[in-house]
């Protein structure tokens, strides 16, 4: 699995006592340390905690959250589809939510844009002004010689 740098560097600071860095503790049916978690009991632990933190969302929230986040931050689809699992791209934009703040900032961003992209245009037209009104000046200077 692809983990960030800091992800790395905390998990091999744990200590290695067992195989598996995270393990499940101990119960009364099994006592002994260092179990792995199975992914039932994984989930079963997590949806606990959000219900203790009262968060709203399901365990999906996180599925879905990740892959928006990272697609919002450029991370190229072809990437995000290996990450998740997912071969359809139609399956993976289920859960792609642009947030609204996102969608602002990139309005913005556009806007913004555009502004610089006007300004940049306005000394061109108005130099094409000034040589308009020069050449409309000097054909009407023209007309009046030839009107003598």
């Amino acid at each position: 699995m692809p983990l960030n740098a800091t992800i790395k560097r905390l998990l091999a600071s744990l200590p290695k006592r067992w195989r598996w860095v995270v393990t499940m503790p101990p119960s009364t049916r099994y006592t002994w340390p260092g179990r792995q978690w199975s992914e039932r009991r994984l989930l079963a632990a997590l949806k606990r905690i959000l219900k203790r933190l009262n968060l709203p969302g399901k365990l999906h929230t996180f599925r879905d959250t990740f892959i928006s986040n990272a697609l919002l931050r450029g991370t190229p689809v072809s990437v995000v589809r290996e990450w998740v699992g997912h071969v359809d791209e139609e399956v993976l934009k289920l859960y792609t939510h642009v947030p609204n703040d996102a969608s602002q900032a990139a309005m913005q961003r556009l806007a913004e844009a555009n502004n610089r992209l006007q300004e940049s245009e306005k000394p061109r037209k108005e130099a094409a002004g000034d040589s308009a009104q020069s050449q409309h000046s000097d054909k009407e200077e023209r007309d009046e010689r030839d009107a003598k």
